[in-house]
């Protein structure tokens, strides 16, 4: 099956991994996207704190994203919550919705998933403050209530 949806899946993306018997990818897709939340929603909170510490924002996502613990991913979700951009391309409702899916096959499997419920409680929060369909750096509206 691979070998006939390979040239499609190269279409949409530069590298294509079998990941195993059916399910394997979705499973490691919402684990990559929990992965993702917890690291947004952690940039997005930490951003607060320093900025009500009085650091400089620019300056300090500059730092952050300098550091070894800094991934292109939350580099790019950094600069878009200091730019206050939150155009949806994974909207916050899809990643409270992906780590739903988590937590159901976690509570299936008898796997304790403590950072993926609280993460869940927050992008939850963003949902129920109407920020569902912005990117998933919408969740730093949570601490900047007075952003558009």
């Amino acid at each position: 099956m691979l070998a006939r949806t390979e040239p499609l899946l190269k279409a949409m993306g530069s590298t294509v991994h079998h990941a195993g018997p059916v399910g394997s990818a979705t499973a490691i897709k919402l684990s990559v996207n929990a992965l993702f939340a917890v690291q947004v929603a952690t940039l997005a909170e930490m951003l607060a704190l320093l900025g009500r510490n009085g650091l400089d924002a620019a300056r300090a996502v500059e730092i952050i994203a300098s550091t070894p613990v800094c991934s292109p991913t939350t580099r790019a979700a950094a600069a878009a919550m200091q730019a206050q951009n939150y155009a949806p391309m994974f909207p916050v409702d899809l990643a409270e919705k992906d780590l739903g899916t988590v937590l159901a096959q976690a509570a299936l499997d008898g796997v304790p998933v403590p950072m993926a419920e609280a993460v869940r409680r927050v992008f939850a929060r963003a949902v129920q403050q109407g920020y569902g369909a912005d990117n998933i750096t919408g969740v730093a509206r949570l601490y900047t209530p007075h952003t558009a």
